[in-house]
């Protein structure tokens, strides 16, 4: 696991702007990205099951609350978002991840006991990533299992989530859904695998300041730029054998 280093340098700018930057953070954009995931779960599951708008504006709760939680996690390393006092964001983000779990039994309560599972797993997936447990093995672009775990968290997770609160039963049709929110993974992990050599460029993006030393390897992302077509080809079959899955067999 990371060590937490707070930020506590010149740069900060005091107690209300550290509360504000991780109640929202600057990757905000990502937070309504896997609402966008959720949604095309539960719309996917709408064809068959009967919508629920309520259960989406609950869920749509509890992912921002996860997502923006794990967000302060990861925006507290060392060196990063200097502007900020880390020790505030870890608190924050330790709260969040408090009202997260509350949410997820309360979704448990409305669905299936079966959903406390998916709040587990998403739980430990974000948090494995974002503080580099087990040596980086679940958050490294080295790894395969680094770049699978962002995928699968930011992407996976929330698709597969929107389809089981609709459904809210066990059946054939959730293998089509884990096959069908494959798909979304795949293409995700195909975007973040290049980011390690476009940091620079995403930190001015998203406005965080910092103090890291990003230099690009281009040989490497040339490589890993090649494999992207890779990715999003399983993504897309595995897209499409889960459709058949649920609306053909």
């Amino acid at each position: 696991m990371s060590s937490p280093t707070a930020n506590t340098s010149s740069h900060s700018n005091g107690l209300l702007h550290s509360v504000m930057n991780s109640l929202v953070t600057p990757y905000w954009p990502f937070n309504i990205l896997e609402i966008g995931y959720l949604t095309l779960g539960m719309a996917l599951a709408g064809a068959t099951y009967e919508w629920d708008w309520y259960l989406w504006g609950v869920g749509t709760a509890f992912i921002w609350i996860w997502s923006a939680a794990s967000n302060n996690m990861d925006l507290a390393a060392s060196k990063l978002t200097v502007d900020v006092d880390s020790r505030v964001q870890y608190v924050v983000g330790g709260l969040m991840f408090v009202l997260y779990a509350a949410v997820g039994v309360y979704l448990a309560t409305l669905t299936s006991m079966l959903f406390l599972g998916l709040v587990v797993l998403a739980a430990f997936g974000s948090l494995a990533y974002n503080l580099e447990w087990f040596g980086g093995i679940l958050h490294d672009r080295e790894y395969k299992t680094g770049i699978g775990n962002l995928g699968f968290t930011a992407a996976w997770v929330p698709t597969f989530i929107g389809y089981f609160l609709v459904a809210q039963t066990v059946n054939l049709d959730l293998l089509g859904a884990a096959l069908f929110a494959a798909g979304p993974m795949f293409v995700c992990s195909a975007i973040h695998y290049l980011e390690s050599d476009l940091k620079e460029l995403k930190y001015e993006d998203f406005g965080i300041e910092h103090e890291r030393d990003v230099e690009p390897d281009f040989e490497r992302l040339q490589r890993r730029a090649a494999v992207q077509p890779n990715l999003n080809i399983i993504g897309m079959c595995a897209m499409a054998v889960g459709l058949v899955i649920i609306f053909v067999i």
